[in-house]
């Protein structure tokens, strides 16, 4: 059912799509921290850090346990391995491109754009599907590739302003199944965009 793809997608991606919450990912891969721990390195509002690991202990990503009037929070690495190797390869926790060999054979493609709209990371099948490296996207405007899509433009534009965007786009050959979605730095800014496709099966001709 291709319908419940993108909303799982969504939902987990989305947990994903915040500064802060990446920053805390990455900060407790070396041991577990309590907020203050992580306010003081981090340089966050109690309130933001006290939010982001509800979000995280919630979606999976991390637990905790209590120490006197303490909480302790621990990434749970079998379960974010495989989305840090994908984010950020040279922060690997242990579980090797487990994410980007996923990638790779699936019917799914994941971009990041930064508030400038110029690609960050690319991987997955558009890169098979087109005979593309990672390098061929990498530090180049979005719309410097879709400049004959003015569709993709338009949606993508949206998700940089702040939306988030579920949308499909058709062709003659591919049918992309899309959700572009704003991640934000400490301060609550737009710092970017995730965009996650999936190739949905297109309607065989008419006879």
């Amino acid at each position: 059912m291709p319908n419940l793809i993108p909303t799982a997608r969504a939902e987990i991606f989305g947990v994903l799509a915040n500064e802060a919450r990446l920053d805390i990912i990455f900060s407790l891969l070396d041991r577990e921290k309590n907020v203050s721990e992580l306010q003081k390195e981090l340089g966050l509002d109690q309130s933001l850090v006290s939010h982001a690991l509800k979000r995280l202990e919630l979606s999976g990503f991390v637990s905790a346990r209590n120490d006197g009037k303490f909480r302790y929070f621990r990434l749970n690495k079998e379960f974010a391995g495989p989305f840090i190797s994908a984010l950020d390869p040279g922060r690997d926790p242990g579980k090797g491109n487990l994410f980007r060999l996923i990638l790779a054979e699936a019917p799914i493609t994941i971009t990041i754009l930064d508030k400038d709209g110029v690609f960050t990371f690319v991987y997955g099948d558009i890169l098979r599907k087109y005979g593309a490296v990672e390098e061929d996207f990498i530090g180049k405007p979005f719309a410097d590739f879709y400049r004959s899509r003015q569709d993709v433009v338009a949606n993508i534009r949206r998700a940089l302003a702040g939306e988030k965007v579920h949308w499909i786009s058709e062709s003659a050959e591919h049918t992309f199944d899309t959700v572009s979605m704003p991640y934000r730095d400490g301060e609550g800014k737009i710092a970017g965009v995730l965009n996650v496709s999936y190739e949905l099966p297109n309607a065989p001709p008419a006879s």
